[in-house]
């Protein structure tokens, strides 16, 4: 299987595809003038896999992160567009949110971990239309999709 087995435009159905991308890999390619390096993210029992170029890792990351302030404190209760969101929406791998009309995907849940949220972020960030992805540190959902409300781009990503 190729490098971008994981479905490129089709970031909904990211929840049961990136469940199986556990292993990580470095690659070190040697040529006469180069010696290239990326991350293979798979899959040893379906031969799934990701590449991921260190470059392309920084600028995803770089644009993602930084676009929320959150001071953590009662944000649910201030945002009254969000009174009526499911009560577990938090809890899914890949929740679908229409708020106002808008489209937000949150990306989370229990089991998540730093390797499928790089793998969602990029295949996010090269998906066409291109998603506007917000990568979390320590900001609460409810202020995540207050910012990715106000955006005037669309699909929104959210990752935490």
């Amino acid at each position: 299987m190729g490098d971008r087995d994981v479905p490129n435009n089709s970031v909904p159905s990211l929840g049961t595809e990136l469940t199986t991308l556990d292993n990580v890999s470095v690659l070190l390619t040697e040529t006469v003038r180069a010696l290239n390096i990326s991350y293979l993210l798979s899959d040893k029992k379906t031969g799934k896999s990701l590449h991921i170029g260190p470059a392309d890792l920084v600028h995803s990351v770089s644009e993602a992160r930084g676009l929320v302030y959150c001071k953590c404190r009662g944000c649910a209760s201030v945002l009254p567009a969000f009174q009526n969101l499911p009560s577990n929406f938090e809890m899914e791998p890949l929740a679908k949110l229409t708020i106002d009309g808008k489209t937000v995907y949150s990306s989370g849940g229990n089991d998540y971990n730093d390797y499928r949220r790089v793998a969602s972020l990029m295949i996010a960030a090269s998906a066409w239309p291109k998603y506007y992805c917000i990568l979390t540190d320590h900001q609460c959902i409810y202020c995540c999709l207050q910012a990715a409300l106000v955006v005037g781009q669309e699909p929104v990503l959210i990752l935490y």
